[in-house]
């Protein structure tokens, strides 16, 4: 009838519809296949909807039987087969129960067999090549001493973790100068789960990236050049993958269409630019919400090697980088299925949960201060879920990474987002704090008309002020045998709207520069002051008494 093709259980989903044949076959070069026969396909043509699928997936028939004599005598054997065997169907890949479902395999005990099956999923290419000992020297190795490397790698590891410990989607930005390695380190990443077709491109649709997203569940998605993707929609495309779901869309006649799609897992991406950068080509705001659902590392590790600390005997950042390259298109995909196999030993999972949650509230004491802000300490909770991650890979004999190393980078890691965002205060108070400065800076002489403090009269003797934000009054200070100067700033209402905190939330802003002390509020209380404004009379204006110098936190973090 056909080469040997075994039926493996009854298939229904999780609701006890959509029945069908699990079946399993070799094709003509040995690769096991397997392929779900959806019930309803054997009362239709079942030589276009059966048999023809199963001659494509390598399933050969006898030659000594006529092609409709084979596939009546197939119908039959499907048709007539019973047995108590039953496999669950499902439309995720991750975990289910203390089971975790990979495209080809599934880890961990589950009281059914489980079966991905959905109708033109983009499922991840998660396989295997070399052996774990392998990946170890050629790429592991090469990881211990450049902690950003050592980090993606620990990612990689923690997106299994999210559902054992109840943490949100969330993923890092790589950025910087586009000769500095940055789609090696992806690459890298990638390697624990496949090779390097796991690198994708932020050059997606949301609609593509929210299949690509829910095939990513409890795992790892890796994206590539931030750059490709719209600036007017990164905001929110970004909100979407760390909020771990997809839209709502209706049909034709505007009922609820398909379901929406949901997912928890870690992304990677890379860019030349921060997300507050890309946005701004498009006048679009970067809101805290969008900042710690992905989280800003500067790419240059500040050794003049690029991303890298160290070359491990290599002559330059570029034999590195070409090196692991190479590597990674050879050995991949062993430490993930190493990783959960330890994961999901029998009894052990409780165990391994209790340590990883220890370890992430040890490196947040230990790295934040305690006045952090509520941003701050979210961050720093991915930060040391990776850094758990990789240390629990470390134990069950992993990464081959001597004790610490997960730790140390991504401490590192952590202290470069701080650094480079300014602190571990609130993201909204420095970026107020960020807009007035740079409006300051940069117009505090052309747009600030100048104001005699001796009256309320303007400068006759300075320039003419072009497209006016308001005025500027200096006063001289005597400090013992010297002179200090101050300025204050009178801001016009609608310049202070309109153009400097423009899409900001004004009473946020307000409500912020007044706990600063960088405001000086009215008799009545308001972050507006009533004054006398040379040739305008009296109005009320925002008062700007202290604009911190960059690096001046204060209270902010409190």
């Amino acid at each position: 009838m056909c080469s040997p093709l075994e039926i493996i259980a009854r298939t229904r989903d999780d609701k006890g519809h959509n029945w069908g044949l699990l079946v399993e076959f070799d094709d003509p070069d040995g690769a096991k296949k397997r392929w779900n026969i959806p019930a309803r396909t054997m009362t239709g043509d079942f030589g276009k909807d059966v048999l023809g699928p199963l001659v494509d997936m390598g399933l050969r028939l006898a030659g000594s039987r006529s092609g409709r004599n084979a596939r009546n005598d197939l119908q039959s054997y499907l048709g007539g087969f019973d047995s108590a065997q039953r496999a669950r169907l499902v439309t995720r890949l991750g975990w289910h129960d203390k089971a975790f479902l990979l495209p080809e395999q599934q880890i961990g005990s589950h009281a059914e067999h489980l079966h991905f099956y959905e109708a033109g999923a983009q499922l991840p290419p998660i396989s295997e090549a070399g052996s774990l000992e392998q990946w170890q020297q050629q790429i592991g190795a090469l990881c211990v001493g450049n902690h950003r490397l050592a980090f993606v790698v620990s990612v990689a590891f923690a997106g299994p973790l999210l559902n054992l410990l109840g943490h949100e989607s969330g993923g890092f930005h790589l950025y910087g100068d586009s000769s500095g390695g940055k789609t090696t380190h992806l690459q890298v990443a990638a390697s624990v789960y496949g090779g390097p077709r796991l690198v994708r491109s932020w050059r997606s649709t949301d609609n593509a990236l929210e299949s690509i997203a829910a095939a990513h569940s409890d795992g790892l998605l890796v994206l590539d050049e931030i750059g490709m993707c719209d600036p007017r929609i990164i905001g929110e495309t970004v909100y979407m993958l760390g909020n771990g779901t997809g839209k709502a869309r209706a049909n034709d006649r505007g009922q609820a269409g398909r379901q929406v799609q949901e997912w928890r897992l870690l992304f990677l991406s890379t860019g030349e630019k921060t997300l507050a950068q890309h946005m701004a080509d498009a006048n679009k705001e970067l809101k805290a919400g969008m900042e710690v659902r992905m989280l800003a590392v500067p790419a240059d590790a500040s050794k003049g090697l690029g991303m890298f600390d160290v070359l491990n005997g290599f002559e330059d950042a570029a034999a590195l980088s070409d090196a692991l390259k190479a590597r990674v298109a050879k050995y991949y995909g062993t430490p993930l299925t190493a990783f959960l196999n330890a994961l999901c030993a029998p009894g052990e999972m409780l165990r391994w949960s209790v340590i990883v949650r220890r370890t992430v509230e040890q490196f947040i004491t230990q790295n934040l201060p305690a006045s952090a802000s509520g941003q701050a300490q979210r961050a720093a909770l991915r930060f040391g879920l990776a850094a758990a991650a990789g240390e629990l890979a470390t134990a069950f004999g992993v990464t081959g990474w001597p004790d610490g190393t997960a730790t140390t980078a991504a401490r590192v890691c952590l202290h470069a987002w701080l650094a480079e965002r300014g602190g571990a205060g609130n993201f909204e108070g420095d970026a107020i704090l960020a807009r007035l400065r740079q409006v300051i800076e940069r117009f505090g002489e052309s747009r600030f008309t100048r104001w005699e403090s001796a009256a309320a009269k303007i400068d006759e003797h300075g320039p003419r002020t072009i497209d006016r934000l308001g005025f500027r009054k200096t006063l001289e200070h005597g400090m013992g045998d010297a002179l200090h100067t101050t300025n204050t700033y009178y801001v016009l209402p609608e310049a202070w709207r309109s153009e400097i905190f423009r899409g900001m939330n004004l009473s946020a802003v307000n409500k912020e520069l007044l706990r600063r002390g960088v405001l000086e509020p009215g008799k009545d209380g308001k972050a507006s002051t009533a004054v006398r404004l040379p040739g305008l009379g009296l109005q009320r204006c925002y008062v700007v008494v202290a604009v911190p110098e960059q690096g001046d936190h204060g209270a902010q973090a409190a």
